[in-house]
């Protein structure tokens, strides 16, 4: 069975906070990564993307389904 590590840390609202006190306007999403949104990335491109993940494997990228569930 395998073994995942979850963390507290709210992640996302750090983010948020730190990018809210920046003089410029910075849109940050936060979402699963499904194949809707790949292709939506890769369709219409992104400034910057930034993945993490919880399952790890070289030379892999895991989907999740719509609720986060590989």
């Amino acid at each position: 069975m395998d073994q995942y590590v979850e963390s507290n840390f709210d992640l996302e609202h750090f983010i948020r906070g730190y990018f809210a006190k920046k003089p410029i306007r910075i849109e940050v999403m936060f979402d699963f990564l499904n194949e809707s949104l790949l292709k939506q990335v890769a369709e219409f491109g992104s400034k910057v993307l930034h993945l993490t993940s919880t399952a790890h494997a070289q030379n892999y990228l895991f989907l999740e389904d719509n609720t986060g569930v590989e």
